[in-house]
């Protein structure tokens, strides 16, 4: 990781015509060998593939990555936040469908919590997220609004994005933590709809 640390900085992430984001050299490299090396499953379930080791060494390792390249470890960072949020909130065909990638490293995730007119006061977010039966899954919403400063929120390192939304329901009171989290995968072969 240290060797792609001031590289990575010099280069950034790019965005091809087609809207698609590359990190830079060396970032999907490295990644693969984390996934193969099985680190993204230390502190995990083992039911879902993980080792089930303490939080504890799962937090050493992440703050060795950290001190060697930030830039790169805020990819895997992100995903053990949405396997928490997942294993302890979702349905258990959702749980299914996902855990196991997330846990693999197969997929990454990212969280979308802040907007432009909100800052840190996530009680001035304005996202909505409506129930839409017209979607196949049991409990979708349609999610609808304006996100700012989404870290991995597209790149070139998994095949998909599991995007932990923080938006309110229509009956939502004003209060953060009564807000739901959605979760919008870049890619749903649960559906027959990708969005």
């Amino acid at each position: 990781m240290l060797p792609l640390n001031a590289s990575g900085d010099a280069q950034g992430c790019t965005r091809g015509p087609s809207g698609a984001v590359r990190t830079p050299e060396g970032f999907p490299a490295a990644y693969r060998a984390f996934v193969e090396g099985g680190w993204p499953a230390l502190p995990c379930a083992p039911e879902w593939g993980g080792q089930g080791l303490p939080l504890l060494l799962d937090a050493a390792v992440r703050e060795m990555l950290i001190a060697c390249n930030q830039a790169w470890e805020m990819y895997p960072d992100l995903l053990h936040g949405a396997y928490e949020t997942i294993k302890g909130h979702a349905r258990p065909a959702q749980q299914d469908w996902c855990l196991a990638k997330l846990v693999s490293g197969e997929w990454l995730a990212a969280m979308a919590l802040t907007e432009p007119q909100a800052g840190s006061d996530l009680g001035l977010l304005s996202t909505r997220a409506v129930p839409d039966a017209s979607f196949e899954a049991d409990g979708a919403l349609r999610v609808t609004g304006d996100k700012i400063f989404i870290s991995g929120g597209d790149h070139d390192l998994s095949d998909n994005i599991i995007h932990l939304v923080l938006c309110r329901l229509p009956d939502a009171p004003p209060a953060p933590g009564a807000f739901p989290w959605p979760w919008c995968p870049r890619s749903c072969p649960m559906a027959s709809s990708t969005r």
